[in-house]
């Protein structure tokens, strides 16, 4: 239908000149020879070399005590937990509490009744917003233990809903349910990971900025999150099996993104609250609205979208349907727009990216269309907008020398403790703070730069195994793009790159390995590629 209609028809036609325009063009022939150029250049380098076409950090990890020490730890927790799987696979089964939740299973009306009594009686103590959810939270609770699989679908919906502490339980539950059904089935093995020495040593060195913190109980707040990151990484990549449950996870995510952006939308029509701070009233005295739906911050809420925007497009490109392709397109527009009001400049710039690398890995010619569609909205768009996103990167604006400032003061603390950083999280940065100084009247919560953070909090070590781990995520994706059979997963792929490379564009202007929502949503898109990986190597081999 789609294919007959006169839109599939128009977009065909369009496609095919843009492909003729481009392929006999002088910008066709000048890319493919720089290109070219480039990979020749990367191919002959040692770094390549012993990198990427020869990983020689894995039996180097195999060799070294670390790994030794850690493969101890794995077999000592392997042996525990088998333990306690052949006492549950005896006991459970005879359990009274095992025995009486399947007897409410099976009776839905009296699970409704358990749920509404918790409800009525929870009124006289609590708010009635909070008696209302008490039952709602607890029927998730039920879900997530029955099948861990809906603690994610759950988890991608609700992530910019819910709290941070909420989001965080929902992380822990999820978690705890996927170990007691492994436990419960005797099935401990997990997917192996090439990134597991950079990942090892970036968890290690987490711990180690912890306990030698310049403020421990607040480094011990940055690790809970780390922490519960990592096993929301495990759970999604261990977890879900077929395409149609990444499928069902990828639109919970799209689903919960679009509130946030129908509430930002609401928000930029209808006014909302906005700090001084979050604009220079001098220079853009017309702004009196910024965007921020659920985040508080319309920076976050920029950094939320773009690593959700990335797989509206995956997800456009991968269905047939002509009415899922308008949902898909339409749901993505949305998204783009709220980004838009929000009047993030590092957030536009990250788009931008991921946007460019997106139209890199699926089709060069999308870069022309991308290229119009820029000019289009540059001509339309108010010169509010073009003046605000003009003001990328000039010292005459506020925010900027604002930025420019604490990023001076960093880096003066990071040559005071350059491997070992002053500790993990923003409390550790904020205690050692007031000594680099140069502008008495301020105190960032962090540097605004997530590089410079992470050279601050936990030194060139930290720093590194964080890059390790982000260019070991990067090489799988790319071989696996490249090597892939699947056209579904293969977008999952770009759509994951490219959304990491757009949230770590922003990074150079704020710090995303901050806040609980966008850290776990960064490490959950880096899981992606893993299971994309996992589902088309179990595809290959049906």
């Amino acid at each position: 239908m789609y294919a007959h209609s006169l839109t599939g028809r128009t977009l065909h036609k369009l496609a095919h000149l843009l492909d003729n325009c481009f392929r006999g063009s002088k910008l066709a022939a000048l890319t493919d020879r720089l290109s070219v150029k480039l990979y020749t250049i990367f191919a002959a380098s040692r770094l390549a070399q012993s990198l990427w076409f020869r990983d020689v950090s894995l039996p180097a990890w195999r060799h070294s005590l670390l790994y030794r020490l850690f493969s101890l730890c794995q077999k000592l927790i392997k042996k525990c937990l088998f333990f306690f799987s052949r006492l549950m696979a005896d006991a459970l089964p005879q359990s009274i509490s095992c025995r009486l939740y399947s007897f409410i299973l099976s009776r839905p009306y009296l699970l409704f009744l358990l749920l509404g009594a918790l409800g009525i009686l929870a009124f006289p103590i609590l708010s009635p917003l909070k008696a209302l959810a008490l039952p709602a939270a607890a029927a998730a609770a039920l879900l997530i233990i029955h099948k861990p699989t809906f603690g994610l679908y759950l988890l991608a919906f609700s992530l910019p809903l819910v709290p941070n502490e909420a989001l965080l339980l929902l992380a822990i539950l999820a978690f705890a349910s996927f170990l007691f059904h492994r436990l419960r089935t005797g099935n401990l093995a997990l997917l192996p990971l090439a990134i597991e020495p950079a990942l090892v040593l970036y968890l290690l060195v987490a711990v180690v900025a912890t306990l030698a913190s310049a403020t421990f109980t607040g480094s011990l707040r940055d690790l809970a999150i780390c922490i519960c990151s990592f096993l929301v990484f495990f759970v999604l990549i261990n977890q879900l099996q077929t395409k149609k449950e990444l499928h069902t996870y990828l639109n919970f995510a799209l689903a919960g993104a679009l509130l946030v952006a129908l509430y930002g939308i609401y928000q930029y029509i209808f006014g909302a609250p906005m700090q001084s701070g979050w604009v220079d009233a001098a220079r853009s005295p017309q702004i009196s609205v910024r965007v921020y739906s659920f985040f508080g911050n319309p920076n976050v809420m920029a950094e939320y979208l773009i690593l959700i925007i990335p797989f509206g497009i995956a997800l456009f490109f991968c269905t047939k349907n002509f009415f899922f392709k308008l949902l898909y397109l339409g749901t993505t527009g949305l998204l783009a727009l709220s980004l838009l009001l929000t009047l993030s400049r590092g957030g536009l710039l990250g788009l931008l990216v991921a946007l460019f690398v997106f139209a890199l890995l699926k089709d060069r010619r999308i870069i022309i269309l991308l290229f119009i569609i820029l000019l289009l909205a540059a001509a339309v768009m108010p010169d509010m907008f073009i003046q605000r996103f003009a003001s990328i990167g000039s010292p005459l604006d506020s925010s900027n020398a604002y930025r420019f400032t604490v990023w001076k003061e960093t880096i003066q603390m990071i040559r005071d403790f350059p491997l070992t950083g002053v500790g993990l999280g923003y409390q550790a940065y904020q205690a050692a703070y007031p000594y680099y100084m140069l502008d008495r009247t301020k105190r960032p919560y962090h540097s605004h730069n997530t590089y410079l953070q992470a050279l601050a909090e936990t030194g060139l070590i930290g720093f590194l195994a964080f890059a390790w781990l982000l260019a070991g995520t990067a090489k799988r994706g790319l071989q696996a793009f490249r090597q892939g059979n699947d056209t579904y997963l293969k977008h999952i792929i770009i759509a994951s790159l490219s959304a990491l490379a757009g949230i770590l564009t922003q990074g150079m202007g704020e710090v995303i390995i901050y806040l609980p929502k966008i850290t776990m949503l960064f490490w959950l898109t880096a899981a992606l590629v893993f299971l994309a990986l996992k589902l088309d190597k179990k595809g290959a081999a049906c």
